[in-house]
């Protein structure tokens, strides 16, 4: 199997499995969004978990904004957005796809 193949598998992954719990949530709780911004730190272990993904988050935007400029990776910004928009567990394998899938291009 291809690497960016399984990039792609992670992609799917990454937008699959936290959408479906952040769904279950709002189907127990309704919209409360207090509740879904203050629960991840009821606990010290939830509180490091997310420190972890806040680091885990800039170190990604510093390293994907240096390396998609300086490599020319087509449409790097987009695995940025996707941070935003889903999380690093999208972000990430769609970085590294695009970074894989412009590395065989130049490679051909």
């Amino acid at each position: 199997m291809k690497t960016e193949n399984v990039y792609l598998f992670l992609c799917v992954l990454g937008v699959i499995l936290p959408t479906w719990q952040y769904t279950l949530f709002f189907m127990e709780n309704g919209i409360d969004l207090r509740l879904f911004l203050t629960q991840p730190f009821s606990t010290r272990v939830g509180t490091g978990l997310v420190f972890d993904l806040l680091i885990s988050c800039a170190a990604f935007f510093v390293y994907a904004g240096s390396v998609g400029r300086a490599q020319k990776i087509k449409h790097y910004w987009t695995a940025i957005a996707a941070v935003f928009l889903v999380g690093l567990s999208l972000g990430l394998p769609l970085f590294l796809y695009l970074a894989e899938k412009e590395r065989r291009t130049k490679r051909i």
